[in-house]
């Protein structure tokens, strides 16, 4: 976690100095400590490694997701671009699904929120899906006030994260792209969502979806195009112009 919170740290500071042109002297420095960084590691059965230093093991019982951080929210290009890293998330996550499976989801419901958030960046929406279900059943209490472990110890960190995982399967964002519906099941065959905020200053103002329809409509605060593609598919290049909605069809 603490690597890959330094190597997004490192490549946001870098971008921003560069778009805002500020902090010149410092970027080649900063880019040196980026090549000094660590490579993410695997264990001997192909799992993303929990801690790096080699003599501590993993501990898939362990409540927290913290080695998935770099897919918790913006997504990490040194996993993405990684298919063998991509793998090593994916056996990570089923094998600490595994093991809360036994215990009605296990303790702490956002070590699962985390480990749906992972699930989601990697284009798993069974496996999403599934935690959703795990996570709708087994930590709320019948006056809907909710659980850190299943049915018992009040606590509201789910109630932040539930809506979280919801809306990141229905859409992601970077800087100049947004991805539609990237992990939406197949049980949600239509639906309505509205007022998510993207990165670039966009708001999704309305995301309608049927099954033969995606529609969307985005809010610009500034002038800028953005490349917009449905379930990382059908991809479309339009402008946006500040303070316009606009709608895009699929």
């Amino acid at each position: 976690m603490d690597v890959m919170a330094a190597n997004g740290l490192l490549r946001s500071v870098i971008e921003a100095s560069q778009i805002l042109g500020v902090n010149q002297d410092k970027i080649p420095v900063w880019k040196a400590m980026q090549e000094k960084m660590p490579s993410y590691m695997l264990n001997e059965n192909g799992e993303i490694r929990e801690w790096m230093w080699k003599d501590l093991q993993d501990n898939h019982k362990h409540r927290h997701a913290s080695h998935l951080f770099g897919l918790y929210d913006f997504h990490d290009p040194l996993i993405m671009g990684n298919q063998d890293l991509i793998e090593g998330c994916k056996r990570a996550i089923n094998r600490r699904m595994e093991i809360r499976r036994q215990d009605n989801g296990g303790i702490m419901a956002f070590g699962m929120v985390q480990l749906a958030f992972a699930a989601c960046a990697l284009g798993e929406t069974e496996m999403a899906y599934d935690m959703l279900v795990w996570l709708g059943n087994s930590y709320w209490n019948n006056n809907l006030v909710s659980t850190h472990d299943p049915k018992k110890t009040f606590n509201l960190d789910i109630c932040g994260g539930y809506p979280s995982l919801v809306m990141k399967m229905m859409v992601y964002s970077e800087p100049g792209v947004i991805s539609l519906l990237p992990c939406k099941p197949v049980q949600w065959k239509n639906g309505t969502i509205k007022g998510i905020a993207l990165r670039g200053g966009i708001l999704l103002q309305e995301l309608v979806w049927h099954e033969k329809e995606v529609k969307a409509t985005l809010l610009s605060k500034i002038n800028q195009t953005v490349k917009i593609q449905l379930q990382g598919i059908d991809k479309q290049e339009i402008a946006l112009k500040a303070g316009e909605p606009v709608t895009v069809v699929f």
